[in-house]
């Protein structure tokens, strides 16, 4: 390895400041066009949208106004026709109805070409009763277009039927069937037919470099802007914007799609402005982003600019920045070999300055350091002793008597821990203690050798003295005044005492601000939980102690006591969920061996499962009593 006056920078400051400045402003260029980049496709994507929409909407007033006009008038002249039952085959419309029908129609500016028909049935040639022709139509020739079988069929189902078809002019006609039912349901059943040729001129003219298709309800195109011979075909039934327009429940509308081929995408929009049509209009992603494409080039155009600027200013700038750092670090190596006595010239106002005030203060400070670095190994060293003598104040993680069983578990948050539990044997009882000072550490540490050494002694005089009584308040009493005299009231600690009666198989218990035991037991419907509450202030507060009440339960051989520490139920696992008292009483009950043994077993497999991968805030500990037959 090489030492220290062996090391030498490979690269200059200078340069670093070339390649970061580089790196800095080529990452702003990146980001910014990152971030600009969704922000504009996606306004493009919304303007395109927009603009669609739009188009389609005011296309589809337009036709609208046209088709609304039209059909107004051909209902106007079917009032003035004969209806289908009244009506004699061959007889014709008389003189005066014509004179009305033509008056009628040369005062509108909606249709350019009329006809009305009787078609005594679908099978059966259509009668002319009537044509009339605008000035404006005077140019137009057209084919026989009398309704036909299929268009009668589309007529009686819905009333309105178009027909569409292209004319050299790159535009098209669009006529407007119009059909009267026969009232009289015994008449004959024949249909009186009108056929309109709609003056769409301003709607061509509106439709006029656009991408859109008009199209009645059966699909058939009435008006395409970009291919004006496919005028009268019908539209592909898997067309995505067709199919979203027919099933659609609201008037305007937009879909992003594929194109027929499946390989370009296309923003429409649709419109359902009534009267059996539709409007249909589309462009291709590519030709709506070509702004934004665009506007993206200028933006890298205008950074790689920048770029340049900054890398000149750079070099400028290191230049006069490098010299007095590279003075700086000659200096540092002389401080690294020892020279403590090494002082930088400290004049300088800059960060230079400062850096060189700190190497000096830096230089004077590493003994002291030092010498605290030895204190701190040392107190280290001190813990670990205490955290071993600790944990040789716990009992055994096994207990087994011959009347009862303990089974246990204790672990440390800290090197030394606020936990600690223990038993007492005298005479034919056994009392079990567990206790939870406040904090960790070693103040905690030395709490629990206090309590500890307390109940060594009370052990001691229970044993030698009979008469002494067992009971769960007397020995909180004890300790409270063992943990005054230790701490002078600057700790607490909470304490549960379950003292076991061998001979008369009952259980007293006192709680001095600690929480629940649970009394485990067999009953009718399986394994019973049942929670020993008690009352009592925390031990260290003060000399005058109220005794707390000792409660007594009857117990039976094979009923088990639950002591445990709020460090069980209150920590949280790495997704900060505590383990809680339902979790803790659903181990216990679905436990499948119910004895001492499995339930620890069962409780100390699931706190490793709860703990996996991290360590635990709060010491954890708990003991299960087992009750055994004499």
């Amino acid at each position: 390895m090489a030492t220290f006056e062996q090391i030498r920078p490979k690269r200059s400051i200078g340069f670093k400041l070339l390649v970061g400045a580089a790196v800095l402003v080529g990452s702003i260029l990146i980001a910014a066009i990152g971030i600009a980049f969704p922000l504009l496709t996606e306004d493009s994507r919304n303007f395109a949208f927009e603009l669609q929409a739009t188009q389609t909407r005011l296309l589809g007033a337009e036709f609208s106004t046209v088709a609304q006009s039209a059909l107004e008038n051909s209902r106007s002249a079917l009032a003035n026709l004969p209806t289908a039952s009244g009506y004699k085959p061959g007889v014709g419309l008389s003189s005066e109805r014509a004179i009305v029908l033509r008056s009628q129609l040369n005062n509108q500016d909606s249709i350019l070409d009329f006809e009305a028909f009787y078609v005594p049935g679908i099978d059966q040639p259509a009668e002319k009763l009537f044509a009339w022709r605008s000035d404006r139509a005077k140019s137009l020739t057209f084919a026989n277009l009398a309704p036909n079988e299929a268009r009668l069929k589309e007529l009686y189902k819905l009333g309105v039927s178009y027909l569409a078809k292209p004319t050299p002019g790159g535009k098209s006609e669009i006529h407007m069937f119009l059909a009267e039912k026969p009232k009289d349901a015994n008449g004959p059943k024949g249909l009186v037919v009108t056929r309109a040729l709609l003056d769409t001129r301003a709607v061509h003219q509106k439709a006029k470099g656009t991408y859109t298709q008009i199209l009645d309800n059966q699909g058939q195109i009435l008006i395409d802007s970009t291919n004006p011979a496919g005028t009268g075909g019908t539209v592909a039934t898997d067309n995505p914007l067709y199919k979203a327009a027919y099933s659609s429940l609201v008037q305007v509308g937009t879909l992003e799609f594929l194109d027929s081929v499946k390989t370009e995408t296309l923003f429409g929009a649709f419109a359902v402005p009534g009267y059996n049509t539709l409007v249909l209009s589309s462009i291709r992603k590519l030709d709506a982003f070509r702004g934004t494409y665009q506007l993206l080039e200028r933006l890298m155009l205008t950074g790689l600019l920048l770029l340049g600027a900054a890398l000149v200013l750079v070099v400028i700038f290191s230049i006069g920045l490098s010299r007095p750092i590279a003075e700086l670090t000659e200096a540092t190596y002389e401080i690294a070999g020892g020279n403590f006595s090494m002082r930088l010239d400290e004049r300088s106002t800059d960060e230079i300055g400062i850096l060189s005030r700190s190497m000096n203060s830096m230089s004077a400070k590493i003994q002291d350091l030092l010498l605290e670095s030895i204190k701190k190994v040392k107190m280290e060293q001190e813990v670990a002793i205490a955290a071993t003598l600790q944990q040789n104040l716990i009992p055994p993680r096994f207990i087994d008597q011959p009347h009862f069983a303990l089974h246990s578990r204790y672990q440390s948050a800290a090197e030394c821990g606020g936990d600690w539990w223990g038993y007492v044997e005298s005479r034919d009882h056994v009392s079990v203690i567990i206790a939870d000072a406040t904090g960790h550490g070693l103040p905690a540490a030395m709490l629990t050798a206090s309590a500890r050494g307390c109940f060594s002694v009370l052990q001691k005089l229970l044993q030698d003295f009979p008469r002494l009584p067992a009971i769960p308040s007397f020995l909180l009493s004890c300790a409270n005044r063992a943990i005054i005299e230790s701490t002078q009231s600057q700790l607490n600690m909470t304490m549960f005492i379950a003292s076991y009666s061998i001979a008369e198989k009952k259980l007293s218990y006192a709680s001095a601000g600690h929480n629940p035991a649970y009394l485990i037991t067999q009953g009718e419907q399986g394994l019973e939980l049942k929670q020993l509450r008690a009352r009592g202030e925390r031990l260290g507060e003060s000399v005058e102690y109220p005794m707390p009440k000792t409660e007594t339960i009857d117990l039976k051989p094979g009923d088990q006591i639950l002591l445990y520490t709020d460090g069980v139920t209150d920590n949280m696992d790495r997704f900060e969920q505590a383990y809680g008292k339902d979790r803790l009483q659903d181990i216990l009950k679905n436990a499948s061996d119910k004895s001492a043994k499995g339930l620890a077993d069962a409780l100390n497999a699931d706190l490793e499962k709860f703990y996996e991968g991290i360590t635990p805030a709060d010491d954890v500990t708990f003991v299960i009593l087992e009750t055994r037959e004499a």
